[in-house]
């Protein structure tokens, strides 16, 4: 089975390649006749036949071969008159393509319909691709399509038309530097002034053409006298046979519009010449139009033929009215101005889409404005809020600042005035321990004890003279009370002799020397939370115990404000 899977994707792969492979070779055979449509249409059709129209996979080769396909036929004189060939190009074009391929593919269905007779359908399908003359970059493209145009309004009678797209087919070829073409326009315009009578035109036009006499051919020189030959006829009949002579020794048999030629002899009252003429425009396979029917019937009749003026009489008659007839009916004089009545509808109508468009877009954008502006607003005003919240908090941050700093002061100058009171009690203690120690009274340990807190009272005074006492102090004053009965001791002593009836107001009340020294930390200024700090568990049964002995409940007075006021009242 895998085997299988893996085969067939291998043919898909193959047929895939295969198929792009056909593709490029067909655009490339598509390309050829293309290069080879304008210098060689007869190598271009061959180049398209040769094409297997089963190879044209894509809606755009389709298009591009129905195109250049239908190009081909008309450049080689094929007539085609319906439109089955280059429908695909038609179909596709409409929405795809660029603007050369949309002005060509509409000009050469508007030929289809010239070759079956359909002007209307015609000069209909020449007003499109004339939309996109200013957008196409194959500028002989529009010449041709202005030709074209040209031959359809001089068709219909419609001569203001004919000689205005005949002028525009002529600038087209004068920007391109087409002298022969733009030679062959201005004739294309003479013959509208010729239909209108306006000699004074067709004098000016010709006299603008023969300043390029060197460079007509010999069909337009031969153009150029018919058309001298024809002015003539309305202005100077006189000059005409002169005039004539020259035409005839001058050019060729085969390029003489003897047509013209028959209508001035006929002029010039010669009417076996003119007879000859009609005959040669005959000979070389002249157009037996509605014109040709009427100068013979004049001729004929002139001669005297009357059954042969009376047949070209008819047959004019049922051509002009057959003619008539079908222009009244197709209306073709009024298809330009009714396609550009609806074409400057269409765009009114796109216009009013694109002003509401603009409208539209105008009023969003205001709406996106005013939002944004609000939006703007909005944040601006929680800016604003958030910083009057910031201000606010800085205020009272600064105002609690105050408050810290304030309250720092206060407890900076309580501590001052504590450090002032311990320095001036200090002071004191250092002059009674003084007195003290010459008295002969004192044992030795008593004296130790003085002396050691004499030399820590003296160090805590230097302290405020020079840093270096208030280091060794710090550290003397930690190694002393990491001894905490020595401490002690040493502070009951230091009270003895300072206050020797706070002291002896306590033994009174029994308390023990430690209980002594326990009761003087409370009247140095210490707290309870203090002295529970520094001597730790013990603290709280030896107060309830000195408490006891002072008669003081639960209830009753804090004991540091008790024996400070006992200090107070004993050293009155």
């Amino acid at each position: 089975m895998k085997r299988h899977f893996y085969i067939l994707i291998a043919v898909a792969l193959l047929l895939v390649v295969q198929a792009c492979n056909n593709t490029k070779d067909v655009e490339a055979e598509l390309h050829r006749a293309d290069v080879y449509m304008d210098e060689h249409p007869e190598l271009a059709l061959e180049a398209l036949e040769a094409i297997d129209t089963g190879a044209l996979t894509t809606r755009e080769t389709q298009a591009k071969y129905a195109l250049l396909y239908s190009m081909a036929l008309d450049k080689n004189y094929i007539d085609v008159t319906n439109d089955s060939i280059i429908a695909p190009a038609i179909a596709y074009y409409k929405n795809h393509g660029s603007s050369d391929d949309k002005l060509k593919v509409n000009y050469y269905w508007g030929r289809i319909a010239m070759n079956a007779g359909e002007y209307e359908n015609a000069i209909s399908r020449f007003i499109i691709a004339e939309q996109y003359a200013d957008k196409t970059s194959d500028k002989i493209a529009v010449g041709r399509l202005y030709k074209a145009q040209t031959i359809v309004y001089q068709y219909c009678y419609d001569t203001d038309a004919m000689i205005d797209a005949a002028g525009r087919t002529a600038s087209v070829y004068m920007e391109l530097g087409d002298t022969t073409r733009y030679i062959t326009s201005i004739f294309d315009q003479i013959a509208g002034f010729l239909n209108e009578s306006d000699t004074t035109s067709v004098r000016q036009s010709l006299e603008h053409i023969k300043g390029y006499w060197p460079s007509m051919t010999e069909l337009q020189k031969s153009q150029f006298y018919a058309n001298q030959i024809i002015l003539n006829g309305y202005t100077s009949p006189m000059s005409l046979p002169n005039l004539l002579d020259r035409y005839e020794k001058e050019s060729d048999d085969h390029l003489i519009q003897w047509l013209a030629v028959a209508k001035a002899y006929y002029t010039c009252e010669d009417y076996d010449k003119a007879k000859e003429a009609i005959d040669k425009y005959d000979y070389y396979g002249g157009l037996q139009n509605d014109t040709y029917f009427w100068i013979s019937g004049l001729i004929y009749e002139a001669l005297g033929n009357s059954l042969q003026a009376m047949h070209s009489y008819k047959v004019y008659i049922e051509q002009t009215d057959d003619k008539l007839g079908y222009l009244l009916e197709a209306d073709i004089r009024f298809i330009k101005e009714r396609y550009e009545a609806q074409i400057k509808i269409t765009h009114n109508n796109y216009m009013l889409i694109v002003l509401a468009l603009c409208a539209v877009i105008l009023l969003l954008s205001y709406l996106l404005l005013v939002t944004r502006i609000k939006r703007i607003k909005r944040e601006r005003c929680i800016a604003e809020e958030k910083l009057k919240l910031e201000l606010r908090a800085i205020e009272a941050e600064q105002k609690a600042e105050k408050i810290r700093y304030d309250e720092d002061i206060k407890k900076t100058k309580a501590e001052i005035d504590k450090y002032v009171s311990m320095y001036n009690a200090a002071l004191s203690e250092i002059d009674n321990l003084n007195e003290a120690l010459k008295s002969n009274t004192l044992d030795k340990t008593s004296r130790n004890l003085i002396a050691e807190r004499l030399s820590l009272l003296n160090k805590f005074i230097a302290s405020n003279m020079t840093p270096n006492f208030s280091v060794d102090a710090a550290e003397e004053l930690k190694e002393l009370m990491q001894d905490k009965n020595y401490f002690i001791e040493s502070t009951r002593i230091s009270f003895l002799i300072e206050h020797p009836k706070f002291v002896g107001y306590l033994k009174k009340r029994g308390l023990s020397d430690a209980e002594i020294g326990y009761c003087c930390l409370y009247a140095m200024g210490l707290k309870g939370k203090d002295i529970s700090s520094y001597m730790g568990k013990g603290h709280y049964k030896l107060s309830s115990v000195i408490r006891k002995k002072f008669g003081l409940s639960e209830h009753d007075t804090n004991l540091d404000i008790f024996l400070r006021e006992i200090l107070v009242e004993t050293t009155r």
